[in-house]
């Protein structure tokens, strides 16, 4: 087994995940803050409607999606505004209800907390 521990590998491994999201993220909706619009180099993952602790273990990896994930400035990530993130993914056409919940997700939240 490696040094780290499991915890440890975990949090590596999802780390690295949202690493490669952003890029993604970046080269699909460009480098600028989804809230505020500002153009940045300095953007930020943010789990926009389920955030990590809500889901654990494994299932982690459901809510890093782009329904979920979302772009922000330092600034905004302090003080995320729901509504115009809400606003913002429906408007890329993600199909979310007024939770900022995807049809998948709620399965995955219902065995999670189950």
């Amino acid at each position: 087994m490696s040094a780290l521990g499991s915890a440890d590998l975990w949090g590596f491994f999802i780390s690295n995940y949202r690493r490669l999201l952003m890029f993604d993220f970046w080269h699909e909706r460009g480098r600028a803050c989804d809230q505020c619009g500002k153009a940045s180099e300095g953007l930020e993952v943010h789990e926009a409607f389920v955030p990590r602790n809500r889901v654990k273990g494994w299932r982690q990896f459901f809510i890093f999606r782009p329904e979920n994930c979302v772009l922000l400035c330092h600034k905004c990530h302090q003080h995320p505004d729901r509504e115009k993130l809400l606003e913002v993914q429906r408007a890329r056409g993600y199909e979310l209800d007024d939770r900022g919940l995807w049809p998948r997700i709620k399965e995955i939240l219902k065995v999670a907390e189950g």
